[in-house]
C-alpha cells in the first residue's frame, strides 16, 4: 500500500539522518543572515556558504546547541589571539594596508 506523502516524509528523515551524520544537505549549503552594517547602522542580508568540509561544521554538526556555542566562544577568541599575534609582528591591522609594504 502507497502512503501519501510517505516518500517526502522518508527523504526528510534521510537528510535529517545526513545532518546527524555531519553530512550537509545540498539544500542548506549558504545559509543568510541579516545583520547590522558597521559602517552605516543599517540592516543588509549576508549570505554565507559553507561545505561539509568546513572544519568548524566537521568539528560541531552532531554536537548539541549548548557545545556549538562554547565552541563559537573559544574560535572567536583564538581568531582574535591569531589576528592580534599577527598584527603585532606586522604592524598591520587592515588588509588594505598589505600593499603598502
Amino acid at each position: 500500500m502507497d502512503i501519501p506523502g510517505a516518500s517526502s516524509r522518508r527523504a526528510g528523515h534521510e537528510a535529517e539522518q545526513g545532518h546527524r551524520r555531519g553530512k550537509l544537505p545540498s539544500a542548506n549549503r549558504r545559509i543568510q543572515l541579516i545583520v547590522q552594517s558597521p559602517e552605516n547602522g543599517r540592516l543588509q542580508k549576508k549570505s554565507y556558504d559553507i561545505d561539509s568540509k568546513d572544519f568548524f561544521w566537521a568539528k560541531n554538526a552532531g554536537n548539541p546547541f549548548p557545545h556549538v556555542a562554547e565552541d563559537i566562544d573559544s574560535e572567536l577568541s583564538r581568531y582574535k589571539t591569531d589576528a592580534a599575534e599577527i598584527t603585532r609582528s606586522t604592524g598591520i591591522s587592515d588588509v588594505n594596508d598589505v600593499s603598502q609594504m
